[in-house]
């Protein structure tokens, strides 16, 4: 089971510590999605043709089940963000099939982020 983080679950970011017992497969991305601001805090990643997004790989190999609850709560999975599975590809080329959080909400336009903008600092 693997994850792709794009936000505050990435390395040297405030929340990475979810993630600290897991496999960190490398940089990767993820096609047909587009990033935006949607707090002054964190990004949100929107479905998006033609777009694409960078982020992180994780493989859950300790208590995978356990991790992916306690990353479902924190995401707000459900209300916040929607958990989906999807295809990220890594810095080799490698597909990989991973979990996503997707933004819930509506996002505004004008804070979206460009991709030679990302990825995304806190």
């Amino acid at each position: 089971m693997k994850v792709f983080v794009y936000g505050t679950l990435m390395r040297n970011q405030k929340a990475n510590f979810l993630l600290s017992r897991q496999k960190y497969i490398g940089p990767g991305e993820i096609y047909g999605f587009s990033l935006y601001k949607v707090s002054n805090w964190y990004p949100g990643v929107v479905k998006q043709e033609g777009d694409r997004v960078k982020g992180e790989i994780y493989e859950l190999v300790h208590e995978p089940a356990k991790t992916l609850a306690r990353l479902d709560d924190y995401e707000g999975e459900g209300s916040l963000y929607q958990r989906i599975l999807t295809r990220a590809v890594d810095q080799n080329g490698e597909e990989h099939e991973v979990f996503v959080y997707v933004f819930n909400g509506t996002v505004d336009k004008e804070k979206y982020i460009p991709y030679d903008q990302q990825p995304w600092k806190g």
